[in-house]
């Protein structure tokens, strides 16, 4: 993961900077192991550096500068090859496999594994964060195609009316803002958006990084 410029922070590697924009792909154990098989789950998430920001100011709370996986805006989980997808006995002692679940067990199968899940990262996620992560605009066209096409991340972490709005705000007048402000004006969820909005754009608004 590293040849592909991701730096690790306990079970995240990071795509993007301390106290920017991130793309990251989290390790994440499941309750499943046991018995010498390590069973985990692969979660992809982008964390653009205005979204990080008005979560903070919106909590009261210092901006988070190596966010974990759950504060982004697009995330997904990354499901396993059938190679190295958990398998389970059904009732009737059949075998089937868990795509959510990744599994391995023993050094030559953790290996295997590593390979497999570097590979698919540097060929579906890397170039994907890559292209999303900086460009509050690209993260807004991608959610206009249909679910099918948007790859390894086909889930929106929140509605796009508010995602345009924070990614926009600092960015001047724009047709896409004016339809997100439009969408959330006189609705009780929208009001604390709009006044982000509303100091982004006029240069008033300020963030303090821990």
């Amino acid at each position: 993961m590293k040849k592909l410029g991701f730096r690790r922070t306990g079970r995240t590697y990071r795509l993007g900077a301390k106290g920017e924009s991130q793309g990251l792909v989290n390790l994440q154990g499941s309750s499943g192991s046991g018995g010498g098989n390590t069973v985990f789950y692969v979660n992809l998430n982008i964390v653009p550096k205005a979204w990080k920001e008005f979560a903070a100011w919106s909590t009261g709370k210092d901006v988070v500068e190596d966010p974990d996986y759950t504060g982004g805006v697009l995330r997904n989980r990354l499901l396993a090859p059938a190679d190295v997808a958990f398998r389970y006995m059904t009732g009737d002692r059949s075998t089937r496999i868990f795509e959510q679940q990744w599994s391995f067990s023993g050094q030559d199968e953790a290996e295997h594994c590593g390979r497999r899940l570097t590979m698919i990262v540097e060929r579906d996620v890397a170039p994907l964060f890559a292209r999303l992560r900086d460009s509050p605009q690209e993260i807004i066209d991608f959610f206009s195609k249909p679910q099918a096409e948007r790859g390894v991340l086909p889930r929106l972490g929140t509605q796009p009316s508010t995602l345009a709005a924070v990614l926009l705000a600092d960015h001047g007048p724009s047709a896409a803002l004016d339809r997100a402000v439009e969408e959330l004006r006189n609705t009780k969820a929208g009001e604390k958006i709009l006044e982000w909005v509303h100091l982004r754009s006029t240069g008033i608004g300020s963030t303090h990084s821990s």
